[in-house]
């Protein structure tokens, strides 16, 4: 059978032609070729859509024209038109896979697994190789050592790489040297080597220690300092009044050099009627700079508050406590040129450079001060010191220093000396507010100090 549209030829036993569409069934309508079961449908045609041939509507099926009958140039217009196919690949759904191709993607697989494993598992293995082949070692060495020790009868020292550090006191942390002219009296033979062990332990005689002591006893509250170890102190706070409290390191020195601390350092609650274990640690380097190696002296000021009233209920005053290193030799005498002496304080200049000046504050008097830098003249320019608070209310002991630095350039948003075009510092006057025992009432102001470059 040929189909009469596309001349195509095809098997009997087909109603619709499949390239073209076109029925081939006897009964058409309207002489048109096309059956009624076809009429304003869609003839499927694997993956093609195919737009109806006929429509009621038409004007020349209404005239009984066939599809031959028509005007040859509206044939366009019953012309079927086919999208693309929405699966390219379905012509071949009914193949097998290739089996060569999977094959060949299974062994890639197994490969890349193989790989991965050995390159996660051969380090793992090198390492723990050699960590079993070092003790071993370090087995026979230790072996070693011991049976000659025992033979010869003989306590064998082996030299250690590890020195000990060197006491630097009296350092401050930008680089300025200690004025001082107090040495540390530790010397090698405080020195005990332990040879035990691979890395040679290096251990000091005169490790720090303080006793345990009661150092206040007062508004009901006992306050004890049980040990230290290391750089840590371990207090003991026993309340025995009616009031909560709250407790914190208001100040504190070591080896004569104020710390410069957080006022709320060590802050602890303690109800009424109990007490509180709490611990203290010395920093290597105080925020005022100085560099702590060995602690001789530490002098503390404890603040406790009523928690109900939300205010200072009373202090602990000065408390000095002493270890077991303590030798006299006080760092509290920073600075070399002396600017200024008043009220049994003495103001000496640590450092002078273009970017900043030093100035220790030696307290000689019997009184705790509070001590801020005021009235700053840089080379004719006032310095606006008024958020600086690197050099505002810094507590000073009694027999104790403070070094207090001086930036010129201390705002970030304010480089004074590029606004006032200053190239080369020349002069610099200045002056403290003290305030004696933190009393605002007893405020005065020093006697004008100058540094000259």
């Amino acid at each position: 059978m040929i189909c009469p549209r596309c001349n195509t030829s095809l098997p009997n036993h087909l109603s619709c032609c499949p390239h073209c569409g076109l029925s081939l069934q006897p009964n058409g309508l309207n002489g048109s070729g096309l059956s009624s079961e076809t009429n304003n449908q869609t003839t499927p045609n694997r993956g093609y859509y195919t737009r109806p041939y006929t429509n009621q509507n038409d004007p020349n099926l209404q005239q009984g024209n066939s599809y031959y009958q028509g005007n040859w140039a509206n044939r366009n217009n019953y012309q079927h038109q086919q999208v693309p196919q929405m699966y390219p690949d379905q012509a071949n759904w009914g193949k097998a896979p290739s089996r060569k191709g999977s094959v060949l993607a299974i062994g890639i697989a197994v490969l890349t697994t193989v790989v991965v494993m050995l390159l996660i598992f051969i380090p793992l293995y090198s390492r723990e190789t050699a960590v079993t082949e070092k003790n071993n070692s370090n087995t026979t060495t230790a072996t070693t050592t011991t049976k000659k020790n025992i033979k010869s009868g003989k306590k064998t020292t082996k030299s250690s790489t590890n020195e000990i550090p060197k006491s630097v006191h009296g350092k401050i942390a930008n680089g300025s040297s200690k004025t001082s002219s107090k040495t540390s009296s530790k010397t090698n033979k405080d020195v005990d080597i332990d040879d035990t062990s691979d890395n040679k332990m290096v251990k000091s005689k005169t490790e720090v220690a303080v006793n345990d002591t009661v150092i206040f006893e007062g508004y009901d509250v006992i306050v004890e300092l049980k040990s230290m170890h290391g750089r840590t102190l371990n207090f003991y706070i026993e309340n025995n009044s009616e009031k909560n409290l709250s407790s914190s390191m208001h100040a504190f020195a070591v080896n004569g050099v104020m710390a410069d601390n957080n006022q709320y350092d060590m802050y602890k609650s303690i109800a009424a009627h109990s007490k509180a274990n709490l611990s203290f640690e010395i920093p290597k380097t105080l925020e005022s700079g100085y560099s702590v190696d060995e602690i001789k002296q530490m002098k503390f000021l404890i603040w406790f508050y009523d928690n109900d009233e939300s205010f200072k209920s009373f202090d602990t005053g000065i408390l000095t406590v002493e270890t077991n290193l303590a030798d006299g030799n006080l760092d509290n005498s920073l600075g070399e040129e002396e600017l200024l002496n008043e009220n049994n304080i003495s103001y000496k200049l640590v450092e002078k450079t273009e970017e900043q000046f030093v100035v220790s504050i030696n307290n000689n008097s019997d009184t705790m001060g509070v001590f801020s830098g005021k009235n700053v003249v840089v080379n004719g320019f006032t310095l606006d010191t008024t958020y600086n608070l690197d050099i505002l209310d810094k507590i000073v002991f009694p027999g104790c220093s403070y070094p207090m630095t001086f930036e010129y350039n201390w705002s970030a948003s304010d480089d004074f000396k590029g606004t006032n075009g200053i190239n080369k510092i020349e002069n610099v006057t200045f002056n403290f507010e003290v305030q004696p025992n933190d009393d605002y009432s007893q405020e005065y102001s020093t006697t004008q100090m100058t540094i000259t470059y």
